[in-house]
């Protein structure tokens, strides 16, 4: 249970730090994906173009994908906005006061 959730926290953080690369990790994997998704029709003897086609359709749209990862991986508090620095230096004092 602490390992998921300081791994959820790692990655989130990585996620707010280090955009750029995980929008790139993204379009890899929905690629990769969309791939295999248009190997399977090829293979069920559509044309490349319409097992393009099918595969996109069947996954209802790289974008919207895109758009609810990006969604899901947003810090709780930056969701709520404003405090966000607040709230970051009030936990850092609770650890410190821990130590």
């Amino acid at each position: 249970m602490i390992a998921e959730i300081a791994s959820d926290i790692r990655f989130r953080l990585r996620a707010l730090f280090r955009r750029g690369a995980v929008e790139r990790e993204l379009d890899d994997e929905l690629q990769f994906h969309l791939a295999q998704e248009t190997e399977k029709y090829i293979r069920a003897g559509d044309s490349p173009d319409e097992a393009r086609r099918k595969a996109r359709a069947a996954f209802g749209g790289v974008e919207r994908i895109k758009d609810d990862t990006r969604e899901r991986i947003r810090l709780p508090v930056a969701k709520r906005g404003g405090g966000c620095r607040k709230q970051l230096v009030a936990a850092m004092a609770t650890v410190e006061a821990r130590e």
